[in-house]
């Protein structure tokens, strides 16, 4: 709490906006690949793609504003 309070959480350090920015550039891709796919081959990719493409998307403007990204508020996973 103390961090956020002065600034310096772990999201608005450079470290972690470079490595979120570039991880989200590669979810956009990914999002957009099985998009493709999806309109190549049909299935469930219509509905992954585009949560996927938006969760980069997001990653993305999160690092560019200094912002916690929504993939951050997701929790622990195991």
């Amino acid at each position: 709490m103390d961090q956020e309070k002065n600034g310096t959480a772990y999201y608005s350090r450079r470290t972690y906006r470079i490595i979120s920015g570039v991880f989200g550039a590669f979810l956009c891709a990914v999002g957009i690949a099985v998009l493709y796919f999806a309109y190549l081959d049909g299935g469930y990719g219509w509905i992954v793609g585009p949560a996927v493409a938006v969760l980069g998307f997001n990653l993305v403007w999160s690092a560019l504003l200094g912002r916690e990204p929504w993939f951050s508020r997701i929790g622990p996973l195991p």
